[in-house]
């Protein structure tokens, strides 16, 4: 239930910041008859299904992506309680996860990951290894995110355009808050990912967000790092053996 309040917060965070608009005013409100939402209408996943996926004034169909995008983070919410426990592992889980369902959002939306994202949950990762839980050594994230800036900035430059600005700075707070070990992880699977979606859309269009790829990643190595590590590496094996013979 956290989940879904939190993802309907979410929602309004990636549909306002992105606009340069307020996350508390205006009131949340129908974007066609322009109406403001009651309570009743406010209840994550619930009032949807309530209403039919559709405003109670006006009748126009609300947008699918509310009620998944609360549906997904509970889901996510729960599952790290699961693995985790009551923990600081687990608090810093819903922060990860938090950032991923954000930056996804204005990816898809507009093709963005705001800067004023980026700052809110890099001082946050900052503030987490150096004080909360640090590795070992200390100054592990803090070398990986700034070798992860130098790369990809260089990459950036050197393609004229082939990763965005925002998905390198996104990729820098993540080594931020993975360090060296999980980052190179989630920088593989991202790559992967992100490689197999530009060959399926391929000649549709130029640009394409690649958040999703970088969100499934990091969800993947946080929740199963070993597990992944391992099937990775019993498929290079397979592989291996498979062309020697």
């Amino acid at each position: 239930m956290i989940g879904f309040i939190f993802g309907s917060f979410f929602s309004v965070v990636a549909v306002r910041i992105p606009r340069g608009l307020s996350i508390s005013w205006p009131r949340s409100h129908c974007p066609f008859c322009k109406r403001t939402l009651r309570m009743t209408h406010l209840i994550p996943v619930f009032s949807y299904v309530f209403q039919k996926g559709r405003c109670s004034h006006c009748k126009q169909p609300i947008s699918i992506m509310y009620p998944c995008t609360e549906l997904i983070t509970g889901a996510l919410f729960a599952s790290a309680f699961l693995i985790f426990g009551v923990s600081t592992q687990l608090l810093f889980s819903i922060v990860v996860i938090s950032l991923c369902i954000i930056v996804v959002l204005t990816d898809l939306l507009y093709l963005r990951i705001p800067n004023k994202i980026v700052v809110f949950f890099g001082l946050i990762f900052l503030v987490y290894r150096l004080f909360i839980e640090p590795l070992s050594p200390w100054y592990d994230p803090l070398l990986t995110a700034f070798l992860c800036f130098l790369f990809l900035f260089a990459v950036l430059a050197l393609s004229g355009g082939g990763i965005g600005g925002g998905d390198v700075k996104l990729f820098m707070i993540l080594a931020l808050a993975l360090g060296s070990s999980m980052f190179i992880l989630v920088f593989f699977l991202s790559t992967l990912f992100g490689t197999m979606t530009g060959i399926v859309r391929k000649g549709k269009t130029k640009h394409y967000p690649l958040a999703p790829s970088i969100s499934v990643a990091v969800l993947l190595t946080l929740f199963a790092y070993d597990w992944v590590w391992e099937g990775m590496d019993r498929a290079l094996s397979f592989i291996v053996s498979y062309s020697l013979y």
